[in-house]
Formats: structure tokens, sequence, C-alpha cells
């Protein structure tokens, strides 16, 4: 299983998160600010960021610095708003909150299958040339 960094204002949502995802076999490690957030992304190196709006653009950021395919999953309790668009358009999800643990790990595969893609796309890129052309028939 892949290893998530749950990085919320909120303690209870915080808590709740990071107990649904040990509960379904995740590695997970939660930070309250971030300072603690980058430190544990560092030392954890996890596939999976999930945030909220008033902390995620300062860590997408610095964690991107270090992986730039962490999937990056932001939370929020209210509609989507102009500074997310901005966020998302830098490949994160969003998801309302409080939701249904079915769609909270629905988007986590599609995040962390869009990473893996990602990183196999980087792959072939550096060792087959430019991936998004089809190989040349013999």
């Amino acid at each position: 299983m892949s290893d998530v960094l749950i990085v919320l204002k909120s303690d209870v949502l915080r808590q709740s998160l990071g107990d649904l995802f040990l509960a379904e076999n995740y590695g997970c490690v939660v930070a309250a600010d971030g300072r603690e957030a980058v430190e544990a992304f560092r030392t954890r190196h996890p596939q999976l960021l999930i945030t909220d709006l008033h902390l995620g653009p300062e860590i997408i950021e610095q964690v991107r610095q270090e992986d730039e395919d962490v999937a990056v999953i932001i939370v929020s309790g209210s509609p989507i708003q102009q500074g997310v668009i901005a966020t998302l358009k830098r490949s994160a999800y969003y998801l309302m909150t409080p939701c249904d643990p079915e769609e909270l790990f629905l988007i986590v595969e599609r995040a962390l299958e869009r990473r893996q893609l990602l990183i196999e796309r980087r792959w072939c890129q550096e060792h087959h040339g430019d991936a998004s052309r089809p190989a040349a028939l013999p």
C-alpha cells in the first residue's frame, strides 16, 4: 500500500482521515502545519498528500520540489473557489467534506494511478525519447 501524508487544519478531520487510512492498511502520517508536513514528507516520501484549502498551496509547492509526481487531494467543507481552481490546474484532485469513504478511496485510487502514469511516462521519455509520439514501425 501507499503512504499518505494528511495535513489538515482541523484536528478532528485530520485524525478521522488518519484512522480511516490506517484501517485500509495505508501507511499514514499526519501533520498540523506546513513545517511538520514538509519534515514528514522528507522523512517518509509518501505518494499521496491530502491537505485543505488553508494549508494547501504552500505545502503543495514545497512537497513538489521534493517529488514532482506526488498525488494531491485538496479537501474543503465549502464549494470550489477561485484559489482552488489555480491549484487544481497544478494536477490536484478536489473533494468536499464530509465525504463518503467510498468516494474518498475512489479519488485516492485515481490520484495514485495518475501519479504512476506520470512516472512511467517520464521513464519512457528518458529511455525511449518522446513518449507522446507513437513508436516507428519496423
